[in-house]
């Protein structure tokens, strides 16, 4: 299961609330969405080489075309997101990533050295030492 962060204060009272419509909103939420959804984090495309069309990211969003277009095009206007040939890039992605992202290459260390130092096994699907392992991979002992 992928996510982001969401910041409550900012969605209530910041310039998203002030500059954008409800339907803009929508289309914002939905870009921070796919772009956690990714498989370059932060970079809403269909795979690392190349961006969904427009047509495409509307069907994705179920919004109309013209509604994607405009909502773009003001983004772009207010720095929220670049569009480039291999996707629409977010700003500032890093401030809607997760904690969990953050910490990702501190536990793969973690993990790497428990295994040398002192043989714990990991799982791989929840990243936690194998007797507290919650995730679905895990095999019933």
């Amino acid at each position: 299961m992928k996510w982001f962060k969401h910041f409550v204060d900012e969605s209530i009272m910041g310039t998203l609330k002030t500059e954008c419509t409800p339907e803009e909103r929508g289309v914002w939420w939905d870009l921070l969405e796919l772009a956690a959804l990714s498989r370059t984090p932060g970079i809403v495309q269909a795979n690392k080489q190349q961006a969904h069309t427009e047509e495409r990211l509307s069907q994705l969003m179920n919004v109309p075309l013209d509604l994607l277009q405009r909502c773009l095009q003001l983004f772009a206007d207010q720095g929220r997101v670049v569009t480039k040939t291999d996707g629409i890039h977010i700003v500032n992605w890093k401030k809607y990533q997760s904690e969990y992202q953050r910490q990702a290459p501190y536990r793969k260390k973690k993990r790497e050295s428990d295994k040398k130092d002192h043989g714990v096994p990991w799982c791989d699907g929840c990243d936690r030492p194998r007797l507290a392992c919650v995730c679905e991979s895990r095999e019933d002992d």
